[in-house]
């Protein structure tokens, strides 16, 4: 499916099947975070104060903006309405924190399309529920 650029760094799917690489208790951080500088919000287990700024082995600039979505948020886990979307910046780190060997030129690309799938994810599911006489949001 990918090449061996795109596969986690030295991360066999052998090894990822023995369970979640994730911590999912209430003090839960990401994968090498510390769990003092970087908190995870107990309402969309998301961390609370991710960094925009440039990591030292970085060779670009990457664009901080975040685009919001249609896709409601957790009731009172942002300031907005509506799930905000990584910039390219925290999706490079992100990426990063999950041992992944991101290119800086590539998320002008992976992040645009990160955000059509979960937004068409999003009224697929809403398709779905009204189907079913569900709730609309």
């Amino acid at each position: 499916m990918g090449s061996a650029e795109s596969k986690p760094g030295g991360v066999s799917h052998q090894d990822m099947a023995g369970g979640c690489p994730v911590p999912h208790g209430k003090s839960a951080s990401p994968p090498g975070a510390d769990p003092q500088s970087c908190p995870v919000s107990d309402k969309n287990q998301m961390p609370t104060n991710l960094s925009q700024k440039p990591v030292s082995e970085q060779a670009r600039q990457l664009d901080t903006t975040r685009e919001v979505s249609s896709i409601p948020s957790v009731e009172g886990s942002t300031e907005s309405k509506y799930w905000i979307y990584p910039s390219e910046q925290m999706f490079f780190d992100a990426m990063r924190r999950k041992n992944w060997d991101p290119k800086e030129v590539d998320m002008k690309t992976v992040v645009p399309i990160h955000n059509a799938v979960n937004e068409r994810a999003w009224s697929q599911i809403m398709e779905w529920e009204k189907e079913y006489g569900s709730k609309t949001y």
